[in-house]
C-alpha cells in the first residue's frame, strides 16, 4: 500500500528510457556553460582585486615617500669622547621624519631623541636604550623642520650626549 504512492521514476536509475535524449542533452549543455560563466566572472573578480590591491599598495608606497615638495637635509655631529650622531631629516605634512644613527654611547644609557628649534624648544622624538653597537631610529616631531636647529641624544640626568646642528648654509 505505501508503494502504490511513490511514483514508478522514483525506482529507476538515470533517467526513464522513454525520457527526451534532446532535453538532456541541452539541461547538460546549459549547466556546463553557467559553471564556465561562474568561473570566468570569479576569475575578472580576482584579477581586478589583485590590481585594486596593487595599485592601493603603490599609492601608500607614494604617500609614505612623500609628494612634492617635500625636502629631506642630511647633518652629522660627534663628540671628542667618540660619540656619533647622523641624521636625516624629512619635510612632511605636519612635521618632521627622522631617521638618526647614533654610535659610541655608554653601553646601557638610557637615551631619548630630541629636535631643538628655533625658539628653545625641545622635543622628544624616539627614545632607547643603548648597547655597545650603533642604533638606527626612526622617529618623527611635530614641527617644521625650517624650525629646527638641531638633534640631539640626551641621558637620564638631561645631559646632552651627542648632538647634530642643522646647517643652515
Amino acid at each position: 500500500m505505501l508503494t502504490e504512492e511513490i511514483p514508478p521514476e522514483a525506482f529507476m536509475e538515470g533517467p526513464p528510457p522513454e525520457a527526451d535524449l534532446l532535453l538532456q542533452r541541452t539541461l547538460g549543455t546549459v549547466r556546463a556553460e553557467r559553471t564556465r560563466a561562474v568561473r570566468r566572472r570569479g576569475r575578472l573578480a580576482a584579477a581586478v582585486t589583485a590590481t585594486l590591491i596593487a595599485a592601493t599598495l603603490a599609492g601608500g608606497v607614494f604617500v609614505g615617500q612623500g609628494l612634492g615638495g617635500d625636502s629631506t637635509h642630511l647633518f652629522e655631529g660627534g663628540t671628542a669622547g667618540g660619540a656619533r650622531m647622523s641624521v636625516q631629516m624629512t619635510n612632511t605634512d605636519g612635521g618632521v621624519r627622522l631617521v638618526a644613527t647614533v654610535d659610541g654611547i655608554t653601553d646601557g644609557e638610557k637615551c631619548w631623541l630630541v629636535v631643538r628649534t628655533k625658539d628653545g624648544r625641545t622635543i622628544t622624538a624616539g627614545s632607547w636604550l643603548s648597547h655597545d653597537r650603533s642604533v638606527t631610529l626612526p622617529a618623527a616631531a611635530v614641527v617644521d623642520a625650517r624650525d629646527v636647529t638641531g638633534v640631539a641624544v640626551m641621558g637620564t640626568d638631561k645631559r646632552e650626549l651627542v648632538a647634530a646642528q642643522v646647517d643652515n648654509t
